[in-house]
């Protein structure tokens, strides 16, 4: 419910200030009032009783309109004040306006008050408005910005050109250069102290994909995995990218120990069920570091024994290398991406701001849905089962719990086929 309207009204007569509140109350106004003819109580009015509008005669006994005016720029600026006086001179007229007055009335022409005021009150309520949406985006882009630069990952917004249009404080930090010296420079230039394109370039490539390019890359003795997603405009057309980097210098290093070891599936080049169950246990180490949960999905390849029976193993190896293929195509570099054995595949990610679970799988699903569309009259899709499971920092657990509720959440969405 809206408070009543207040009128704080300056009239040593009364009977003029009774004439000013009938024809308000003529017009349906509904308001309180309260009448003052001294300085002392009008200031007191401004701050106990809290007006809305303010009328005030101009010359008084012992205080004046414009001194009164004064004191309502100083304790009330935003509340509108109409002088409501007897005939005065021009020159007068126009120093209300140039003090911040609202309005003039002449006490002759009373009929002009109620438009004068309900024009107003209805600017001083756009004006409260306008300033209320102006603190709203204020505190909006902080947040974003605050939100932004508290991001680990180096992110940068680009043009259509490449060029930085803006980045966070972890891009800053890793160039070691001030905002000002990144804004408008390309990424390689920056990056790669080029003028040329690195090979592979996911910005470029993602222009002609328009979808989530990625590449591995080196830059300033750590390895990053690079991501760029399209930003485009209410028609679909490009204008830009977001350019994302994240340290998986840590992944490297441990890859490396892999390949000596030979945690590597021959078949699909993903890793073996020990390479997985290996890097899982320092994934989940990181993890639990950057307070940050991992989600795994266990996915089954449908129809394989079917496949393999029809149409000869040699086709059912094809089609397990197919689903490999369509897992890097889905998920990042840094994910962990495995064939468990036989026609069982699992990824392990961390998650990140901004993607779900269902828009994971939703993507690996139109990934899918694309990869069988590029195969023409082939005898048969691609088609898969699977489950998820999440694993919370604040809740640990253990890589085989995790498994068993993901492949526990594969064989019921299995069994509803």
């Amino acid at each position: 419910m809206e408070r009543e309207l207040r009128i704080l009204i300056l009239e040593d007569e009364p009977n003029d200030a009774e004439l000013v509140e009938r024809e308000l109350r003529k017009a349906g106004m509904s308001f309180a009032s309260k009448r003052v003819d001294t300085k002392e109580d009008f200031l007191q009015a401004t701050k106990g009783f809290n007006p809305d509008l303010i009328l005030a005669d101009c010359l008084l006994p012992s205080f004046d309109g414009l001194s009164a005016l004064e004191i309502a720029q100083q304790y009330c600026p935003s509340v509108p004040f109409i002088f409501v006086s007897g005939a005065v001179g021009e020159d007068f007229a126009i120093e209300t306006f140039k003090r911040g007055g609202t309005d003039y009335i002449l006490k002759q022409r009373l009929t002009r008050l109620v438009p004068a005021v309900n024009r107003a009150l209805r600017e001083t309520k756009e004006r409260a408005e306008h300033k209320r949406i102006e603190e709203a985006l204020w505190t909006s882009a902080r947040e974003w910005r605050t939100t932004f630069d508290a991001i680990n990952d180096t992110v940068a917004l680009m043009d259509s050109e490449g060029r930085i249009l803006r980045c966070n404080r972890a891009m800053a930090n890793l160039l070691e250069k001030p905002f000002d010296k990144i804004i408008g420079h390309r990424c390689f230039e920056l990056l790669h102290g080029t003028s040329k394109t690195v090979k592979g370039c996911p910005f470029f490539r993602m222009q002609k994909t328009h979808c989530r390019e990625s590449l591995v890359l080196a830059v300033r003795d750590r390895w990053f995995n690079i991501a760029v997603d399209p930003l485009v405009d209410q028609e679909g057309k490009i204008v830009g990218g977001v350019h994302i980097m994240s340290d998986i210098t840590e992944r490297k290093q441990m890859e490396e120990k892999l390949r000596a070891l030979s945690f590597v599936d021959d078949l699909t080049g993903l890793y073996n069920r020990r390479g997985f169950l290996t890097l899982a246990e320092q994934q989940l180490k990181i993890s639990s570091r950057i307070k940050k949960k991992m989600l795994l999905l266990f996915i089954d390849l449908d129809d394989m024994k079917w496949i393999n029976d029809t149409f000869g193993h040699s086709e059912g190896d094809q089609a397990l290398r197919e689903i490999a293929t369509i897992l890097r195509k889905t998920f990042r570099e840094s994910d962990i991406m495995a064939r468990m054995g036989g026609d069982e595949f699992v990824v392990l990610t961390i998650e990140t701001d901004g993607e779900s679970k269902n828009a994971l799988t939703a993507r690996l699903q139109e990934n899918i849905a694309c990869h069988n569309n590029g195969k023409g009259n082939r005898n048969f899709k691609l088609s898969i089962s699977m489950g998820t499971a999440t694993c919370d920092p604040r809740s640990p657990c253990l890589i085989d719990e995790l498994l068993g509720r993901a492949d526990q959440s594969m064989y019921e969405q299995k069994r509803m086929k």
